[in-house]
């Protein structure tokens, strides 16, 4: 009998532990972090991915990340998350921004004039030649992508960069799990505890 506590309460500890280690969705981003995506062929109505080499990683005061592919996912605290997208690298792209594939608006548009912001999504923010945008999203879960919306600038490939702030909370499927883990281990140990 104290064998199968011993045993119950074993297989509860390593549920647990791989229940909540593993990520719940893939392709989530953190508040608070910028991130670059990128495109390399097709022009509008190409859906932004993973950075890649056309990406920039060295800014004058962030740290840009691969938010790798998307869409991405993140979770807005009660006060919700606020988007922020601008274009990168060359102007002329402006860009459509989707949750769970609904419509939640454009940048602005813009049509090129061949001005490059140095690569660094800081810079090009503030540059009134490049397309952004800022985009509230409300409380709960979210999956954003971003579509190209329009490439003026003759390139059929570009970059773009991303960035929430906001609160954030664990996503709501962590709590089940941990709840889970943990109601297990409650079980385990009233066994064992016989």
């Amino acid at each position: 009998m104290e064998e199968n506590n011993l045993r119950s309460m074993k297989l509860a500890i390593s549920a647990f532990f791989l229940l909540t280690a593993a990520p719940v969705f893939a392709g989530a981003i953190s508040i608070g972090q910028w991130y670059t995506g990128s495109w390399l062929e097709g022009g509008a109505g190409t859906t932004v991915g993973a950075c890649s080499g056309v990406c920039p990683y060295v800014a004058s005061a962030e740290t840009f990340e691969d938010p790798g592919t998307g869409p991405w996912t993140f979770v807005a605290g009660s006060g919700g998350a606020l988007l922020t997208v601008t274009d990168l690298q060359f102007d002329g792209d402006s860009f459509t921004i989707n949750d769970f594939g609904a419509f939640v608006g454009n940048t602005n548009g813009i049509v090129s004039t061949y001005v490059e912001c140095e690569l660094d999504g800081v810079v090009c923010l503030a540059d009134a030649a490049f397309s952004h945008g800022t985009f509230l999203f409300g409380p709960g879960a979210h999956s954003l992508s971003i579509v190209v919306l329009a490439q003026t600038n003759g390139f059929v490939d570009g970059s773009v960069a991303f960035r929430l702030d906001g609160s954030a909370v664990p996503e709501p499927a962590t709590f089940g799990l941990m709840g889970l883990g943990l109601a297990g281990l409650m079980a385990a140990r009233k066994r064992f505890a016989r």
